[in-house]
């Protein structure tokens, strides 16, 4: 089985994990309220696969971008009247069967997000890499290799919760930290600086002048400088271009502006050593959006310290919850400043069928723990955007029924087929607008990797 091949596989069962999930919302729930369901499909276009269960189609179609369930009498011109249409139930019904496939993706995200948390998923430890000369950490006694075990009285378990719990702080905050098996507790005080949020988007924290990178190398990618110059994973980065390093970012600042090589002293098992090494130009995207400039690199990731978190059933039901709610929260957070800022761009936000089967791709070679979350995030963002009040999408069509009910009557089928045709033109500018942009803009990247994907097949098979 080539890798190709393989890659389409796993697009393919995404894509129908959702869709199924979905359109399964609608069915169940059309069933459960006696609405006759006539087809269920998965994909568009023609059959290629037909079976006729009872009274339902089930279908497997060409292309496997979407799916549908046909009930009866589910457009009033088709509506006859009998009590198993869709058009015979009152509004209350018929937008329970629409909301169904959203909240369904909903569930499914969260069942994900649950099995994650029972499996075990990696976060990077609350140990402290580096901390900054003349800051409030430096100044309290924190050191390297610290790990901390609470903040303000809450256990923490990853950096990302150590570091939420800090920015969120005013004045001061109290730490509990393990150093060579004994516990300590200090009073640090804050400073405040700029961090970047989940969003991307600088934004003023609290701070103590920590990181968890130090200066050691975790990963040294091959066919860089750094790989070809016999860097080896574990090396202490003392000096560059004679300069004393103290986290990554300085090994990030002084590689970055090199013109030619970098000057490194090294320390490894003890012995110290100097090497200089080449530097190669890459593109880095710029401040803003559409501009990109070259920086220096050699090849070379930090060392990160990372563990395994997982919770026993009952407990993993909580925090899969959790995680659920503040990935929706941020998401909705996201789309509401994508409208609302006119800073932020909407062509690199946005990402259509060909970008997310290539994210589908990448995020499989990471694992399954990667890829069961990129399944868990597709989920929330079709539950959210479903519910949006466009016509032809569920959220229009529940909007049309809350409408229906606050009038005790139906908008008249002339205004609700103007309004679905004003919607299906909105999404047809997006679609064509989603596919135009993963190809322009995306476009080379994937290109790319799928060139690499190829030649390394070939080379396997020659």
């Amino acid at each position: 089985m080539t890798g190709a091949f393989f890659n389409f596989l796993i697009i393919a069962a995404v894509f129908s994990l959702l869709i199924i999930a979905h359109e399964f919302g609608h069915f169940i729930v059309a069933r459960l309220f006696g609405v006759r369901v006539t087809d269920f499909a998965i994909g568009f276009g023609p059959a290629l696969f037909k079976k006729k269960i009872k009274e339902t189609n089930f279908l497997l179609c060409v292309i496997p971008l979407g799916g549908y369930v046909k009930m009866a009498g589910d457009s009033r011109a088709e509506s006859r009247g009998h009590k198993d249409e869709f058009f015979s139930k009152p509004p209350g019904i018929r937008s329970l069967i629409v909301g169904a496939g959203a909240l369904f993706n909903y569930a499914l995200a969260f069942i994900v997000l649950v099995t994650i948390v029972t499996i075990g998923f990696p976060v990077q430890d609350a140990v402290v890499g580096a901390v900054r000369k003349g800051s409030p950490a430096k100044e309290a006694g924190i050191r390297a290799d610290d790990k901390i075990i609470s903040v303000n009285n809450k256990k923490v378990e990853s950096w990302s919760e150590l570091q939420d719990n800090i920015f969120k702080s005013e004045d001061s905050v109290e730490l509990v930290i393990s150093r060579e098996g004994e516990k300590i507790r200090l009073e640090v005080g804050l400073e405040r600086g700029e961090a970047l949020d989940r969003l991307g988007r600088a934004v003023e924290v609290s701070r103590i002048g920590i990181t968890p990178y130090g200066p050691l190398v975790g990963k040294v990618l091959e066919g860089y400088p750094a790989y070809e110059a016999g860097i080896e994973t574990g090396d202490k980065i003392l000096e560059i271009n004679g300069k004393e390093i103290v986290s990554w970012e300085d090994v990030v600042e002084e590689i970055k502006e090199a013109e030619e090589s970098v000057a490194l002293k090294l320390k490894r098992e003890g012995e110290v050593f100097a090497l200089t090494v080449p530097v190669k130009k890459e593109k880095q995207p710029g401040l803003e959006t559409d501009s990109q400039e070259y920086v220096s690199v050699i090849g070379i990731q930090p060392y990160t310290r990372d563990k395994v978190l997982k919770y026993p059933f009952p407990f993993s039901l909580g925090r899969g919850a959790g995680m659920l709610f503040r990935t929706t929260a941020l998401s909705l957070k996201g789309i509401w400043h994508l409208i609302a800022d006119p800073s932020l761009s909407f062509r690199e936000s946005v990402a259509g069928p060909i970008y997310i089967s290539y994210m589908i791709t990448r995020t499989a070679e990471m694992g399954i723990i990667a890829l069961l979350h990129l399944v868990a995030l597709l989920n929330i963002f079709l539950f959210i955007i479903n519910l949006f009040p466009i016509p032809v999408l569920d959220g229009g069509h529940l909007l049309f029924f809350g409408i229906e009910k606050l009038r005790k009557k139906p908008l008249s089928q002339k205004s609700e087929e103007m309004f679905t045709r004003i919607g299906f033109a909105l999404i047809i500018v997006l679609v064509f607008f989603v596919f135009y942009n993963d190809i322009v803009r995306r476009g080379p990247e994937i290109w790319e990797s799928v060139k690499n994907s190829f030649s390394q097949e070939s080379q396997l098979i020659e």
